[in-house]
């Protein structure tokens, strides 16, 4: 590689690395624009265009593919998260709008996939292992992201090619996993270990599959991300986000959760609901505060309440007009479900709660 050569190479690497930060940083602001969609196409062109050893290009293409997955993930996560906020407050969106915005989003994961699939095909031409390995855990990890965005988002693909889909999945982050410890990238291999073992367990919980074959068991899973945690000097073994997942989807399914809402839900959390619905109904930036406040009334009252013989409700008046929606603190009246008496209004839950004698005993 001559110095020139290697000087766009070491570029358009500093340029993918920040765009990576960009993207992040993007996603934990809830930032995320066209204008970032921009420019992470614009350095796929780049790469193309650049006069530099095929190789090189190849593994540039497949870590920037990691960006675009990674945008648009988290835009179909957001724009459904606000979807499910519009259709739970009762706000008609159009079929036509829903189409759109998921036909885009499966175009730029189609891309993003394909990029992938082409580097792969060149890898297996050439007999690249290292390039081999890095595709087919790239593949793994965006099938993992795109299911387990859809059981976040309590979604169910109707799909008959789904365990296929599952299995060829899992295989790929077995086959990386492998590839790389021959290689000796023994980080590499752990996280494509750990890729694997999260799509056995989603599609075990979530699907009642039984992705695993006879000799990769999800117990000689487990012996091996607790081998490569001791060959690897890490204190604390592998937290699977899934089984978490699965632990609240099941508390979400009982009775006495839908009875509360807002439970367990952190001030970080909340703060991300108010916003969604700020921005859902376009309402100015100062009646975030008494949305968010709104919230964490219902949390409290989810918590020390008596949710059996109380509820709580809002007191509907500043839902009336867009004007006055939120631009002053709720108010809230407990009722029980025992008598059906009401109590006054009040903004004050934990005063209101402790009058009316219903927090628990």
């Amino acid at each position: 590689m001559t110095a020139v050569t290697k000087n766009k190479f070491n570029a358009l690497q500093l340029t993918i690395n920040l765009l990576y930060y960009t993207v992040i940083q993007k996603i934990a602001a809830n930032e995320l624009d066209d204008s970032l969609e921009k420019d992470i196409l614009e350095v796929f062109a780049a790469i193309e265009s650049a006069d530099i050893d095929e190789e090189k290009k190849m593994f540039l293409k497949v870590f920037h593919a990691e960006n675009l997955h990674m945008y648009i993930s988290s835009k179909l996560l957001q724009w459904t998260s606000r979807l499910r906020v519009k259709e739970a407050l009762k706000i008609y969106v159009s079929q036509q709008e829903r189409m759109q915005m998921f036909i885009k989003s499966n175009a730029l994961i189609n891309m993003a996939t394909m990029q992938v699939l082409n580097v792969r095909s060149y890898a297996l031409k050439e007999k690249n292992r290292s390039l081999q390995a890095h595709t087919e855990y790239a593949l793994a990890r965006f099938f993992l992201i795109k299911e387990f965005d859809f059981f976040l988002l309590r979604f169910k693909e109707d799909n008959p090619e789904k365990e296929k889909n599952f299995k060829r999945s899992f295989l790929f982050a077995v086959r990386a996993h492998n590839l790389f410890l021959e290689l000796g990238l023994l980080k590499d291999a752990r996280f494509a270990l750990i890729c694997s073992y999260d799509l056995n367990r989603l599609a075990k919980l979530y699907h009642s599959m039984d992705i695993s074959t006879g000799t990769i068991s999800e117990e000689t899973l487990e012996k091996n991300l607790l081998a490569s945690q001791i060959e690897m000097g890490i204190g604390t073994p592998h937290v699977s986000l899934i089984d978490k997942a699965y632990e609240d989807y099941v508390k979400e399914q009982s009775d006495e959760n839908e009875q509360k809402p807002f439970a367990g839900m952190t001030d970080e959390q909340i703060e991300k609901f108010a916003q969604t619905v700020l921005e859902t109904y376009q309402l100015p930036s100062d009646r975030l505060i008494h949305i968010i406040n709104e919230a964490k009334a219902y949390r409290y009252f989810s918590t020390f309440g008596n949710t059996v013989d109380y509820e709580v409700l809002t007191d509907l008046r500043h839902y009336q007009s867009k004007a006055t929606l939120y631009a002053s603190p709720s108010s809230f009246i407990i009722k029980s479900n025992k008598t059906d008496l009401k109590s006054l209004p009040s903004r004050d839950i934990e005063k209101l709660a402790a009058e009316f004698g219903a927090l628990k005993s």
